[in-house]
């Protein structure tokens, strides 16, 4: 029982210190917008090539429309860059 409880409080230490940036922008392309998220994500294992401990991420979406309700398969993602994919 105690290696299990270890090893969720391993899992959960790794996404802690991820977080997002208090603003989102947007972009209006014709009839539909680009929304764009930022953020930061805590560095995995596998990320041996830098020395900081978090490194920016963002999301970009594409959307119907900026306000009201948007439906899950009304929106579709463009792209997504961290530091090593760039972009």
């Amino acid at each position: 029982m105690r290696k299990y409880l270890l090893i969720t409080l391993f899992f959960l230490a790794g996404c802690a210190e991820n977080t997002n940036d208090p603003v989102a922008t947007y972009v209006q392309l014709g009839d539909s917008y680009q929304v764009t998220l930022t953020g930061q994500r805590v560095n995995m294992s596998h990320d041996i090539f830098t020395t900081r401990s978090t490194s920016p991420t963002s999301q970009v979406f594409l959307l119907p429309r900026i306000s009201g309700q948007v439906e899950g398969h009304e929106i579709s993602v463009k792209k997504v860059t961290t530091l090593f994919s760039g972009g």
